[in-house]
């Protein structure tokens, strides 16, 4: 039996992300909610800073207590929305790789090939070799389990090699997306809070 390690990694990978996913698309409606909800709040604030009818220092106190008030709120709307185009990025690639992990074959060897592994002897075509005296020959006899486990064997290396390739690119993803949401948490944090935005 041969080791895969990266085509059991990248298994495990699949089945958490195909579990997660579907935890996840539970709370889409919340999110719907949420940003419907910044939005009618900046709607109603606008209109209520348009239509306040206030005068005077009165007014003018009102006015810049709105003002500030839109301007956190259209932040905190944009930065909800960026995290949440974050959010979607990532299920978008933990889909991806998880349906790209399932195309990988489950089993190396098809069921007429395992079944030789108990054969004294097969023979394989080959053409490329000369024999004694330079006399060709076209074909190599060895034991089923020396042939099986090879075919075996090469049939591991590409499964190997091609979940290497997803785990990369996984990774690779996943700092990318990590660092710009990094960003825009650090963007988050600086806005003030209502008492600061007030004064």
């Amino acid at each position: 039996m041969v080791a895969s390690p990266k085509y059991e990694q990248l298994m495990r990978f699949a089945q958490a992300a195909e579990e997660g996913l579907s935890q996840l698309e539970k709370h889409d409606p919340l999110h719907r909610q949420t940003i419907e909800g910044l939005a009618d709040m900046i709607e109603r604030v606008t209109h209520f800073r348009q239509h306040q009818g206030f005068q005077g220092l009165t007014g003018e106190a009102i006015n810049k207590w709105l003002e500030a008030s839109l301007s956190r709120y259209d932040a905190e709307f944009t930065g909800y929305v960026s995290g949440f185009s974050h959010y979607v990025e990532a299920r978008r690639m933990l889909k991806h790789a998880a349906e790209d992990a399932r195309l990988l074959p489950p089993a190396l060897l098809d069921s007429k090939t395992a079944a030789m592994r108990d054969l004294a002897q097969v023979v394989i075509p080959y053409t490329k070799n000369m024999g004694f005296f330079g006399l060709p020959f076209n074909s190599l006899a060895t034991t089923g389990e020396a042939y099986v486990n090879a075919v075996e064997a090469q049939a591991n290396a590409a499964r190997e090699k091609k979940s290497t390739e997803i785990l990369a690119r996984i990774t690779k993803a996943s700092f990318s997306l990590a660092s710009s949401l990094r960003e825009c948490t650090e963007a988050m944090k600086k806005l003030p809070d209502s008492k600061k935005a007030q004064q």
